[in-house]
Parts: structure tokens; sequence; C-alpha cells
């Protein structure tokens, strides 16, 4: 999916190389999607309600990573994952951070497009279409939901073998340390360290979401 995703941003849109990044724009100069080339990630935008993508402004990001680092087990793993992801409060594109999906650019409303709109089937899976490919978004709940974007979607099975992976508890108290800090008694804090104590080496991040694709014809 990766690999076709970008080969068709460049056929279809203009590209404006940004240093670190590569925005994709259609014919009125809005973003309707930007690539980290070094890390292999792609932000696409999507139209969506707030009642079916919570967001504030009308506006989602699907994210899919080339490479993303799974746990599991203590193993590291890497296979391709994807992110549906609502633009809430201020607005960011997003980049993997280590092991994990994080804010990496800024932008304003007024200068991006959605590329497609999202649209709630029956069952409350979230479908959407990008280019020839018919995708349909399934989100499993998750208990450590307040954890930024801990729960992607396996785009491929996760291959056998692995890294071992000693520092995921280390790297993910230096990205919460609000949370060991200041905010030790704050609203969620005691669930993010219990995770990142108890869970992060030992097991997947959470239960998966699912994504299904299909080409259109």
């Amino acid at each position: 999916m990766f690999n076709y995703l970008k080969g068709r941003l460049y056929a279809d849109y203009i590209h404006r190389n940004g240093g670190n990044s590569i925005d994709f724009v259609n014919v009125n100069n809005k973003i309707v999607a930007t690539l980290f080339p070094r890390e292999q990630v792609i932000n696409i935008f999507l139209s969506a309600s707030p009642e079916v993508v919570w967001n504030h402004c009308e506006l989602a990001i699907f994210v899919i990573a080339k490479r993303y680092p799974v746990l599991n087990n203590g193993l590291l793993r890497k296979t391709e994952a994807a992110w549906l992801v609502g633009c809430i409060g201020a607005n960011w594109e997003y980049n993997l951070n280590s092991l994990y999906l994080d804010a990496a650019r800024a932008f304003e409303r007024q200068v991006v497009s959605g590329i497609s709109w999202c649209h709630k089937l029956k069952s409350n899976n979230i479908q959407f279409k990008l280019f020839d490919l018919d995708i349909v978004w399934s989100e499993t709940p998750q208990p450590y939901s307040h954890i930024d974007f801990l729960n992607p979607a396996l785009v491929y099975p996760v291959k056998r073998g692995g890294m071992k992976v000693k520092k995921a508890s280390s790297i993910l108290k230096q990205m919460y340390d609000w949370e060991y800090g200041v905010g030790y008694t704050c609203l969620g804090s005691l669930e993010t360290r219990d995770f990142i104590d108890n869970q992060a080496n030992k097991v997947n991040h959470t239960d998966f979401s699912h994504i299904y694709y299909h080409r259109v014809r």
C-alpha cells in the first residue's frame, strides 16, 4: 500500500521539497499529503465530519509507515502500518519518533485539503477511497487510549524473528516525563505509567486495529 500511494501522489500531484519533508499540492495550491522520506511515512489528508472521525476542523489524516517498529514480547519487528487520526485542537502532521507515532509539523487548516471523504458504515467501520483503493478502517478499543497513537492497523502480518529490545520503557519514560514528574497525580498519569512500567517491554503495544482494502477497477 505504501509504495502504491507514494507512486500515485508523485504521478497525480505537484510535489515540493521542504528539506525533511515533501509536500504534494493540488491545482489550488493546497497540500493534500506529505511524505517524510527518511522515515518513509506518508500523511494523507481526508475530509471527515466529527461524527465519523472525531475532529475539530472537518479533517482527518491517514498516516502510513513503510517500516513501523512493532514490539512483541520484547522483540522489535518492522512491518507496514497505518493510523487514522482526527485533527483536534492544534493541527499536526505525524512521523515516527523512535517506537511510536508522534507529532511532526504544525499546519494551518486553510493550507490543506482532503483527498476524499470518510464515511461511516452500518458496522461503524470507516470507509474512504484513495485513488483506486477502497479502504475500510476498523478501530479496536484499547485500554491505554490516552497515550497517543499506540493502536495502528498492520497492513501486512509481522514477520518472524526480530531484535531484542531492552530500552522501550526508558524511551517512553523520556517521552512522558511529565507523568513521572510535575503531572504525577494528574488524570491519566497512573495509567500511562502502568503501561510504560508493566506492558511496553512485554507485549504488543495493544490489540491492533484492522484495515481492509481492495483495488477498485
